[in-house]
């Protein structure tokens, strides 16, 4: 019996991950790298992809910088027609008023812009401390949703220009962004068992940040786990002096010593 390669009801035929290993798959299908024959036709559809319309020339001085007139025309053209080749749709890339862009829509869906995306209306909820508690639990299953797209750092895998890398950098620190407002979402909540998975997830992005660790020995001393509240600080203590030969915080030793003595936190 033959097997359906269509995608299933209300799914995008197009389907892109960039977010830790890249993967394209087109009616549930992967696509292979070897598809795209020219490897630069992958690159360049991950850069449209993540650019708002953009001209021949910033593309030409972000993945060609060296090739002169001709060879850009020659390398674009060559690459578009593989771009539309492999995801099998001549109008995937749309030029309009000379600049060339690919753009998420129905047929499309590029976890990045859904990340980004959900973040957005997240945000969009208003001030975390002044919600209420339904717009709390709304603004917590955005930043699930959103946090639960990311598979690591934006095309991990690939080795790409200087382009992707200010990106990289960019959707990191949207990522650690979105954990640190999560666990302040749980805070609120009470829900500390949630919130300290939630911080422990962004010391794995930024290990210096002592408002992520204060904020894990909170939740830590409000479940009763002093001895490991206590434990997080001085391992903060020990990596600052190891990597920065700097000591924590006054706010963050005075967090320290309240816990120490038993003091509401």
């Amino acid at each position: 019996m033959l097997c359906s390669t269509e995608p299933t009801a209300g799914e995008s035929r197009i389907r892109i991950r960039a977010l830790g290993r890249s993967e394209v798959l087109v009616a549930g299908q992967p696509v292979k790298a070897s598809a795209w024959v020219y490897h630069k036709a992958r690159e360049l559809c991950f850069y449209l992809l993540d650019r708002p319309p953009t001209s021949k020339a910033q593309i030409g001085l972000d993945l060609w910088p060296e090739a002169s007139p001709a060879q850009l025309r020659n390398y674009l053209h060559r690459s578009l027609y593989f771009i539309r080749k492999t995801l099998g749709d001549p109008d995937v890339v749309h030029f309009e008023r000379g600049q060339y862009s690919i753009r998420p829509g129905p047929d499309l869906w590029y976890d990045a812009a859904e990340f980004e995306a959900g973040l957005r209306r997240a945000t969009a909820l208003g001030s975390l401390t002044a919600a209420s508690a339904e717009r709390r639990a709304e603004m917590i299953a955005l930043l699930q949703a959103a946090i639960a797209l990311w598979g690591g750092e934006f095309l991990a895998d690939l080795d790409i220009g200087e382009w992707a890398l200010l990106r990289r950098e960019e959707l990191r620190q949207s990522y650690l962004r979105a954990l640190i407002d999560l666990g302040q979402l749980y805070l609120l909540e009470a829900r500390y068992g949630e919130a300290i998975a939630i911080w422990r997830r962004a010391l794995t992005v930024e290990p210096y940040l002592e408002m992520t660790r204060r904020e894990l020995m909170r939740c830590m001393a409000r479940q009763g786990e002093t001895a490991a509240a206590l434990g997080e600080y001085e391992r903060l203590r020990d990596l600052l002096a190891a990597d920065l030969g700097v000591s924590p915080s006054h706010e963050t030793t005075s967090l320290y010593e309240r816990i120490r003595r038993g003091d509401d936190v």
